[in-house]
């Protein structure tokens, strides 16, 4: 602590000498011997006299006001521009550092400071302000001056970092609500935007004119007191509402600064974080824990010098760690104002400004300050702030890349994998890699807000700032879908064309479908963390937090359920594991949300629809990523590979849990009652299921229950509902698909005669005739009904087959089944040469095999459903759940890890009985055993020793 008496006699003492108005060196250096006194006689003041200190700061302001006043007149004699430059150099020097210590002590002093003596204080800005002594520096260096002149720069960065220093400490000053009144005086008189405006330009110039790597490479000290200074005068509060409207005007100064702040200040950021965390072994503020093997560890130390100080490293007393917060902390307001500022004046600049500076880099740089940050466990303040910090950043970020109109549209979705890479600047790849960045940043946020709320000491407000910031972050992402022309979730399409060689589309499209995958996952873990406190955050208004889950429902996933798909599942062999436990988690996802105590999160989700309508968009999205998961091949290596009927049987006892809460949504056959946006829903959702028989080929488990078999032969139902274009759109594919798997003989026999036993033959048979020529639509519907005779026949040769099993007793039926096909007419698909009689006559050879067939079809049911046969089929269902993390296929454990590859997960233990399955818990255990693993678990036991017997 200081002596009361010192620094009242430092303040004297620097009174008189800025009177003297020091026009020389010598002058100068007497003003520096001043300051320094001050600084050294300590910041205290409980023992100094208030009023008295009070008159003394008043004092020094307003010497330090005439004598900016005496500077910028042009012909006084002690004019700036008359002056030598070392000596204003020396002068501004001392000015700034005696003005940061004063504005130190008057906000110590807070209220004891009357009005008007802060007013006189306030005023000394005007000689920190003076933007000649940067302009003339850079003027002369730009110039004809020597090497050894121009290597004075590193001195301009120096004067630089003291303005910026002593206009942080005035605005800190001034910022708090109690000082409005001072505040706006100070923006309308020493502080007005005429002057704040070109001296921040300046300073930004100086910032960006170098390329020789002393200038325009601030430190980190640098960064936090000019995003301190812009986060502070330029985010809009009332009382600084006057800089915005200035920065409005000045669009060149907008760019300028959003250029510095993303390009130069970022980095630096970033480069700090690691340097503090590199330094101490991993773990930064009051956190112990490492940062985790997510954390990208550089050791570069580009865009600040920041990785040349250690920790423990401070500048004026601040330390690194400290001031890498501070700018942290800063750096989102200050961005998010500027970008405001340029907006609201309507100009297309900063709309440009956004374009070139808001990249890919960009984002990727605020993902890298993300995952520098140690992971949260049980994290102190500063800590938790900092992440917080991050976050809002990420969300400034996504919020500017979506804002300007000026960005060149892009093919989101179904195009990561086959549209063409251009590599022009605004182009379709540029695009791509902004939104892959987005999606990157996913991952890193999910993880820190599921630390937080692991720990003790994050209340419900604090999660919600954070998960404000990922649901925008998740929101950005469906932007992007919606305003580039991408594919919704309603309407999933196939995948796009190849157009350029593979070879060239082969690193994108898999860094593409890795980002998206991981990303996925970690939404996917973090819908119960958003379930659980929905309601306290709508309580304290965070909306957007409140609204995390639907983001993460709605509109991510959908978004990169389609990238999935459209990828070429042969560029990404290395994506199976990663795509094998995203399918997993997924599932569980699906358990997770028909439970009845799920319904009231539905219905909040999806305002004005039912539940089923967000869960119906969500279980498209969990079709396509079976069909890109089912798609990948296994690896080389045993431990990860994983058969087919793993991920099938998994997959449909997810479509079995959702079916009864999406078939009660309006669905029945008939139309009436049921409004367009239902109908639209339900045909989206048939069109997936039919998407997901598909993929899932001859795999389809052979215990799907009967409405659930009811509801795959859906898509080719003859619907009177329906009109002709929706009826040809969604039967024409469907019936293709399915006629295509039957003739192959990939879709299970038990299903195709669950289909036939029902009386679908009959239905399909019965609907038109050949249409008079030249009628209306006549040549789509022959094209649909002769969809609809190559699915019966093929679907008859499946059973004929199938009826092979059927025992002595019943192969009467077979055989009259056998003679009906024999008898009919087998006439050519093309058709083209058939007359009308030929044609009839064919369709009624096929419609007296409907009645023996759906006989065969309902006795081949009865004969699979004997008890050894189920037994069999159930030890077909439990060996694919061997190879799952948990056992149940039922399990809702959305934070489990593992998936099919993975077959003992993180925390899981195995059945001590049969030996052969793992289960996450003792709820799962009990409600597999429940479920039918007590009718297998010796069976399974049995099988699995038997590899080591060699039976």
């Amino acid at each position: 602590m200081g002596d009361a008496s010192r620094v009242l006699v430092a303040l004297d003492k620097l009174t008189n000498v800025l009177g003297a108005a020091p026009a020389n060196p010598a002058a100068a250096r007497r003003l520096q011997a001043a300051v320094l006194e001050l600084e050294q006689s300590g910041a205290s003041v409980e023992q100094v006299d208030a009023r008295e200190l009070s008159s003394k700061l008043a004092a020094v302001g307003d010497a330090m006001s005439r004598l900016g006043l005496e500077l910028g007149q042009s012909d006084g004699p002690h004019a700036a521009a008359s002056l030598p430059l070392s000596t204003l150099g020396l002068l501004c020097e001392a000015a700034c550092r005696a003005f940061a210590r004063c504005c130190l002590l008057a906000a110590l002093l807070g209220r004891q400071l009357p009005r008007q003596e802060a007013f006189r204080l306030a005023a000394g800005a005007s000689l920190v302000l003076h933007s000649s002594t940067l302009r003339r520096s850079l003027h002369e260096a730009a110039g004809g001056r020597s090497a050894s002149e121009r290597h004075g720069a590193p001195t301009r960065v120096a004067l630089a970092a003291l303005q910026l220093n002593a206009v942080f400490a005035a605005v800190q000053w001034l910022k708090p609500a109690a000082q409005a009144e001072l505040a706006g005086a100070w923006v309308r008189t020493a502080g007005r935007p005429a002057a704040v405006l070109p001296w921040l330009s300046a300073l930004v110039e100086l910032l960006s004119a170098g390329h020789d790597g002393t200038e325009g490479c601030p430190n980190i000290w640098h960064c936090s007191h000019l995003t301190g200074v812009c986060s502070v005068l330029l985010r809009g509060d009332e009382a600084f509402r006057p800089y915005q409207a200035a920065l409005a005007a000045a669009p060149g100064t907008q760019a300028a600064l959003l250029g510095v702040m993303v390009r130069q200040v970022l980095p630096c950021v970033r480069a700090a974080l690691e340097a503090v965390y590199a330094a101490s072994g991993g773990s930064g503020g009051q956190s112990s824990t490492s940062t985790g093997s997510g954390r990208e560890s550089s050791t570069s130390t580009g865009g600040g010098r920041c990785g040349d100080n250690a920790a423990g490293s401070c500048c004026g007393g601040v330390r690194l760690e400290d001031a890498a917060y501070s700018a942290l902390a800063h750096l989102a307001p200050a961005i998010d104002g500027i970008s405001r500022a340029g907006l609201a004046s309507g100009a297309g600049g900063l709309a440009q400004a956004v374009c070139n500076v808001v990249s890919a880099a960009a984002v990727r740089e605020a993902g890298r300050v993300i995952r520098a940050l140690p992971v949260l466990r049980t994290a102190g303040q500063q800590l938790w702030n900092a992440h917080v910090s991050a976050a809002q950043l990420a969300m400034v970020l996504c919020r500017l890349a979506t804002t300007t109109t000026e960005r060149p549209g892009a093919l989101l979705l179904g195009s990561f994998g086959g549209a063409r890479l251009d590599s022009t600047p605004g182009g379709t790849s540029e695009q791509q890699e902004l939104v892959l960045a987005v999606v990157q940043l996913v991952p890193p946020l999910a993880a820190a807000l599921q630390a937080a709320e692991a720990g003790s000491e994050c209340g419900e407000g604090e999660l919600a700032d954070f998960a404000n910031a990922l649901d925008t972050v998740a929101f950005t992402i469906g932007q992007f879908a919606v305003s580039n022309g991408g594919t919704t979730a309603a309407q999933p399409q196939p995948p796009q064309q190849q157009q350029l060689p593979r070879r060239q589309l082969a690193p994108a499209a898999a860094t593409t479908a890795a980002g998206w995958v991981a990303a996925l996952d970690a939404g996917l873990q973090l819908l119960p963390l958003a379930a659980r406190h929905r309601a306290a955050w709508h309580r304290l208004g965070q909306e957007g937090a409140a609204a995390l889950a639907k983001n993460l429902l709605v509109f991510f996933w959908p978004c990169g359920a389609n990238v999935l798909q459209a990828t070429p599942s042969e560029l990404l062999p290395a994506s199976s594991p990663q795509l094998w436990q995203l399918h997993s988690r997924a599932c569980r996802a699906v358990h997770w949300l028909v439970q009845p105590e799920r319904a009231a999160l539905l219905r909040t989700l999806s305002p004005g629809t039912s539940p089923a309508g967000v869960l119906r968009i969500f279980t498209q999205g969990v079709h396509l990523a079976y069909a890109a998961a089912a798609a990948q091949p296994a690896t080389a290596s045993g431990e990860t590979q994983t058969p087919a009927r793993t991920l099938c049987a998994e997959h449909w006892t997810a479509v079995q849990a959702a079916q009864p809460l999406l078939v009660g949504d309006g669905s029945s056959d008939s139309g009436g009652g049921r409004s367009s946006t239902a109908r639209s829903e339900w045909l989206s959702l048939l069109s997936c299921l039919a998407a997901a028989v598909v993929a899932s080929g001859p795999h389809i488990p052979p215990l799907l229950d009967a409405d659930t078999a009811r509801l795959l032969c859906k898509p080719v139902e003859p619907r009177q509902d329906l009109a002709g274009e929706e009826r040809q759109a969604m039967a024409g594919q469907a019936l293709d698909a399915y006629a295509g798997l039957l003739w192959e003989r990939r879709l299970p026999a038990r299903l195709v005669a669950s289909w036939l036993a029902s009386g679908l033959l009959g239905r399909l048979l019965q609907r038109e005739r050949v249409p008079t020529a030249g009628a209306a639509g006549a040549i789509e519907a022959l094209e649909l009904e002769g969809k609809r005779l190559h699915f019966c026949s093929n679907a008859l040769a499946v059973l004929r087959e199938a009826a092979r099993q059927l025992p002595p007793p019943q192969q009467q039926a077979a055989a009259e089944l056998q003679a009906a096909m024999h008898a009919v007419l087998m006439l050519p698909l093309d058709r083209g040469g058939a007359s009308p009689p030929d044609y009839n006559a064919f369709i009624d050879g096929l419609l007296r095999t409907v009645v023996p067939a759906q006989r065969v079809a309902a006795l081949l049911l009865q004969h699979w459903a004997r008890p050894e046969q189920v037994a069999a089929d159930r030890l077909v269902l439990a060996q694919a759940a061997a190879a799952r993390s948990c056992a149940n296929l039922r399990c809702a454990n959305l934070g489990l890890e593992g998936g099919p590859a993975a077959g003992q997960g993180r925390g899981c233990k195995r059945c001590s009985a049969c030996r052969a399955v793992y289960y996450c818990g003792t709820a799962c255990s009990h409600a597999d055993w429940r479920a039918g693993h007590r009718r297998v678990c010796a069976a399974l036991g049995v099988a699995r020793q038997a590899p080591a017997t060699g039976s």
